[in-house]
């Protein structure tokens, strides 16, 4: 159903009053989690986003003047070289990045290489440009320096490690809640020997950045700010949930399953509805933390997945 203009922008203009009510009391909004995320789930205003993402980050907890300009006047580091090879991959068709050599590929090479001397046991990971390219997007260069670092050490913690830890251990994570919220398809994917790193890695190293649509994508970080980590589980069942009928009847090998979920059609994931379809999948924090802990006491090797329904059956 098409919302008439008149309404849009009634909806929009109240949608940012909520937020402005909620920055002007953000001592007393921060304790109201409830309000938070409803506020987060129907999206933040693009004129608010840098704002509220670097509040909900506590960017200023952290933050240290001058401590970026530092980080940029030194040269030279070996991890310069890898960081160089993805900045013309990252956003390639935007304009802030099209042009090489260009302000928005400069900002986006001094932001990654900041971060990499900032933190060098973890220096760079693919992915991370497209994290500070969404920022940059949104905000100056310093400002996306420290809200990359708030959220590389707090909502996304270890996903960025030389061996992607918390990644692949939320690739069993998610195995485990697609087996409880959608056996049958758990099944088919299990038996075509699809597991979810395979998949997850995509959507989650990027924040579904390059797999959704961009309103949507962008829906989803304001979720990530303002409830962790839950949404990326949350929006990732319920992709498979849309697309399940097709994946079961249309999908019989490994190859026709990888190529929908790393291809993702866009029918049914505009921000509304796949927001709506998240809040679907019944699944607790409680759930996800549970399960981390379990996974957190597996020795994982250097290489390869786990699966804690595999280890079930044994």
């Amino acid at each position: 159903m098409t919302i008439p203009r008149s309404r849009r922008s009634s909806m929009a203009a109240a949608k940012e009053h909520a937020w402005l009510d909620a920055l002007a009391h953000w001592d007393q909004s921060v304790k109201k989690r409830k309000k938070i995320k409803k506020l987060g789930r129907q999206g933040i205003p693009e004129s608010l986003r840098a704002t509220v993402w670097c509040k909900l980050a506590k960017v200023d907890e952290i933050k240290k003047p001058g401590l970026y300009d530092g980080l940029l006047a030194q040269r030279d580091d070996a991890i310069f070289d890898i960081i160089e090879r993805d900045i013309g991959r990252c956003f390639p068709e935007h304009k802030m990045f099209a042009e090489e050599g260009g302000p928005g590929q400069t900002n986006l090479r001094n932001v990654l290489r900041a971060y990499a001397l900032y933190n060098p046991e973890i220096g760079y990971c693919q992915g991370m440009g497209m994290l500070a390219g969404v920022m940059l997007m949104h905000m100056p260069p310093e400002d996306s320096f420290w809200l990359l670092v708030s959220t590389l050490q707090n909502v996304l913690k270890d996903f960025y490690t030389p061996v992607l830890l918390q990644l692949r251990r939320d690739a069993a994570v998610f195995e485990a809640l697609l087996f409880k919220t959608s056996k049958r398809l758990a099944r088919h994917m299990d038996t075509q020997e699809v597991g979810p790193l395979m998949y997850i890695t995509q959507w989650f190293l990027t924040v579904f950045t390059t797999s959704l649509p961009w309103e949507t994508a962008l829906r989803v970080w304001d979720m990530l700010y303002c409830e962790g980590i839950k949404p990326l589980f949350r929006i990732g069942l319920a992709i498979l949930r849309i697309n399940r009928d097709f994946l079961l009847k249309e999908c019989p090998t490994n190859a026709e399953i990888l190529s929908l979920l790393l291809h993702l059609p866009k029918d049914h994931l505009d921000a509304d509805n796949l927001v709506k379809n998240s809040l679907k999948v019944k699944i607790r924090k409680k759930d996800i933390e549970q399960l981390r802990t379990t996974v957190a006491q597996i020795d994982i090797p250097d290489r390869g997945t786990i699966s804690l329904i595999k280890r079930k059956k044994k």
